[in-house]
């Protein structure tokens, strides 16, 4: 299997759980409304709504359904098992938003390192190599080029001993 195909189903992961994570997230602002309507609805407006919040019901959890519903002093009812099913949907939410980031940074990482067969990531104190023994060319090295004369090499060596932390000793 090419490696582009290997590769491309992080992607298309990500993708579908960022769909599903922004139904999810409308389902959450539905339910946040309905509980904002239903506090403040009395009257008529309450049995006009009733299809809503039979609909909403049934699509809780049995464990939630019916939990946390108070009477209002405006005359409704705040519905605490739709608040907490719009808290919980949110928190799947961001979880699977993580997720899909997570994924595409992955897939970020492998359509970068995978030029050749590079054997492990890049850093400035572990360059990449390339099967024919090559070195890449950092971003101090003015000349750009794979070989190095002594005094390059002598004043990369400067270089990188200026930027080593005590914290890389311990």
């Amino acid at each position: 299997m090419p490696t582009s195909l290997k590769r491309g189903w992080r992607s298309y992961l990500a993708s579908l759980l960022r769909i599903i994570a922004t139904v999810l997230r409308i389902f959450a602002a539905l339910l946040c409304l309905v509980v904002l309507v239903l506090t403040f609805a009395s009257g008529t407006l309450r049995d006009a709504l009733l299809p809503l919040v039979n609909f909403f019901g049934g699509l809780m959890l049995a464990p939630i359904s019916g939990l946390f519903v108070y009477e209002t002093i405006f005359g409704g009812a705040f519905r605490g098992d739709f608040a907490l099913a719009a808290f919980l949907t949110l928190i799947v939410d961001w979880l699977l938003n993580k997720l899909a980031f997570s994924l595409q940074q992955r897939d970020r990482e492998l359509a970068q390192g995978q030029r050749g067969d590079i054997a492990q990531a890049a850093s400035p104190y572990n360059p990449p190599t390339y099967p024919n023994g090559g070195r890449v060319a950092e971003p101090y090295d003015h000349y750009n080029r794979y070989e190095q004369t002594a005094e390059q090499k002598r004043n990369e060596a400067l270089h990188r001993a200026r930027h080593i932390k005590i914290d890389d000793f311990e």
